[in-house]
């Protein structure tokens, strides 16, 4: 028997090892995964709009995208689901034509005990201490305080104008984005108003515009990324996306990517959408009406996505948990038979 090293007339006892890799790499390698993270940044931002710049750490997303800014939140989501996937993100300045959603938190009544409202913004919990005798006006100026405190719930806080007792939340940027970020109370259970008071919360309305996603496009030039996480959902944005994705996957460019956004919506709001869209590149999860907006349910999903495919890219995900993410309130759940 011929071995690569070792003649096989040698007449001395001993034993003798030889190792054949020829064949080691019969196989097709393993394909390593690299992920783009699209989103709004703010103006404290320092890096460019529209460069790349690779992630590391949660602190540099604060710092590159701006602390409370979408990309800066959505890197940081991403990261407590994947923090191995080599990750990339490109911040888009706001949009000049548009308009941030708004909210309301309103408060009526003076508190006849201590206690703790109990307000969840974007999925963040922000405790508001409330001491006997507070008065509306009090609670609400708590209340400010407590949010402007919280950057990650990405709205500010003030007094609304033509009412003292009413606190006014602003989403950090402009878009109709705004639109899916969340706002409620006693999300968790045990929590409770305290007494004598009554909060009326107006969920977010009034953001307008969409962000230029063909200079996205051109921006991307000619950088292989396998999967991308897109916070838009509207029609204008995702087409242009998609006809970037196909050409990317065709001959001429050979450099296949996948797509991971979400949408909020009803039951039947997540079907009519669903309906509307056949991308077999885009990856679209319904978050029902969630505490998490829609733009970091697409960052755990893709972070989670990259880092399960990695080891197996057959492998069906609608059994992986979405790490950092909150379920709706039972009540609307889409399983529920009240949905």
């Amino acid at each position: 028997m011929a071995l690569g090293n070792i003649p096989d007339d040698i007449r001395v006892p001993l034993v003798w090892i030889d190792i054949d890799n020829s064949m080691a790499m019969s196989g097709a390698p393993a394909q390593s995964r690299k992920i783009l993270v699209i989103g709004q940044q703010v103006e404290s931002a320092s890096a460019e709009p529209l460069t790349l710049n690779r992630i590391t750490g949660d602190s540099m997303a604060d710092e590159y995208h701006g602390r409370g800014s979408m990309l800066a939140e959505m890197l940081k989501t991403l990261r407590k689901a994947n923090s191995y996937t080599e990750t990339y993100a490109m911040g888009l300045a706001d949009i000049i034509t548009g308009a941030a959603a708004t909210a309301s938190i309103t408060v009526v009544g003076d508190a006849l005990a201590a206690g703790t409202l109990a307000l969840l913004i974007n999925g963040v919990s922000v405790q508001v201490g409330v001491a006997q005798g507070d008065s509306a006006e009090t609670v609400v100026q708590s209340v400010i305080t407590a949010v402007t405190a919280k950057t990650a719930t990405q709205v500010s806080a003030v007094v609304d104008g033509e009412n003292a007792a009413s606190a006014v939340l602003t989403v950090n940027w402009k878009g109709v984005t705004g639109n899916d970020c969340d706002v409620r109370l006693n999300y968790y259970s045990g929590e409770k108003t305290p007494s004598g008071i009554s909060v009326t919360v107006t969920p977010f309305t009034g953001g307008a515009g969409t962000p230029d996603i063909q200079a996205v496009v051109a921006a991307l030039g000619d950088d292989w990324y396998t999967d991308i996480v897109f916070p838009y959902n509207d029609t204008q944005s995702l087409n242009t996306i998609r006809d970037e994705l196909l050409e990317r996957w065709g001959p001429l460019k050979m450099m296949e990517a996948q797509l991971w956004t979400a949408f909020r919506g009803t039951h039947a709001q997540t079907g009519t959408f669903g309906s509307a869209r056949n991308d077999w590149l885009i990856s679209c999860i319904g978050t029902n009406i969630s505490p998490e907006p829609v733009w970091l349910w697409a960052a755990s999903y893709g972070g989670t996505a990259a880092y399960q495919l990695a080891i197996d890219p057959a492998r069906p995900l609608q059994t992986l948990v979405l790490t950092g993410i909150k379920s709706p309130a039972r009540a609307v759940s889409l399983g529920h038979a009240g949905a």
